[in-house]
Parts: C-alpha cells; sequence; structure tokens
C-alpha cells in the first residue's frame, strides 16, 4: 500500500525548502481509513464515531516510522485500530490517510489506496502490519 502526498504537504515542503514560509512537521499522526481522499486532501467515506471507529494516534518520530531510503519510509510499528462494534463501519473502506487532526476537518497530509477493499464488521479489527504502509517522495 503506498502513499502519496496531499496538496498541503506539497505545498509545504515546496514552500520550506524554496525559502517562501516555515513549515513545522505534525508532532502525532492520525491514522484513519476511508473510501476515497482527493490530491486536495479531501476525506470521503470515514466510518462514523459509532461503532468505535476512531483514527488511530501515532507519535510522528523513528519508533513509528522508518528511516527514508530511496525516497520512502513506511511503519515501523503496527497501526491497530479499535475493534468494530455496533454498527459495522461499513464496506467500500479502500483508502488509508495520515492527517494531522483526531477528527472533523483536517490537513491530510498522505493518502494511499489499500491493496484490496475492505468490510469491517462487528467484532473485526482492523491493522496495518508493520511495513505495510510505503510512503514515498518521488
Amino acid at each position: 500500500m503506498a502513499g502519496s502526498f496531499c496538496d498541503y504537504l506539497e505545498n509545504g515542503i515546496l514552500n520550506l525548502y524554496f525559502g517562501a514560509t516555515a513549515f513545522a512537521a505534525a508532532g502525532t499522526h492520525y491514522i484513519g481509513i476511508c473510501t476515497g481522499v482527493t490530491d486536495a486532501g479531501v476525506i470521503t467515506g470515514e466510518p462514523t464515531s459509532g461503532g468505535s471507529y476512531a483514527r488511530v494516534t501515532k507519535t510522528n518520530n523513528k519508533t513509528t516510522w522508518s528511516t527514508a531510503t530511496t525516497g520512502s519510509l513506511s511503519n515501523a510499528v503496527a497501526i491497530t485500530f479499535a475493534t468494530c462494534t455496533t454498527p459495522d463501519w461499513g464496506s467500500g473502506l479502500d483508502t488509508f490517510f495520515i492527517s494531522d487532526s483526531l477528527a472533523g476537518a483536517t490537513n491530510t497530509l498522505v493518502w494511499g489506496d489499500l491493496d484490496t477493499s475492505k468490510t469491517i464488521n462487528i467484532g473485526y479489527t482492523a491493522e496495518f502490519a508493520i511495513g505495510a504502509l510505503t510512503i514515498s517522495l518521488d
């Protein structure tokens, strides 16, 4: 599952590198799943907070993320969601994202397609194993 940067992060990096403005990395990342994300970072089809869904909170550091090589890095720890309770989270969940906010309006940083579309029903625990999320800059 490879991820791409959203416009917000691309613009921040370009402005930082080329001296236009300061840009600070988010100290905490919030990883979620949904049915889609646009390049502009608009999240669609994220499960509601019912059914115990919540974005997974991870500190943005080298414990959570590997060191980049050849233009990419991956998650160095498992990213595990809470077990789904009533209601189901739904079907067609085929995208992951990383944002700088726990919920609602957010700056979406990265998104990527999942290998397969998921249906998450009551009792299922969604998880990204170590190395499952690869983020590249090309």
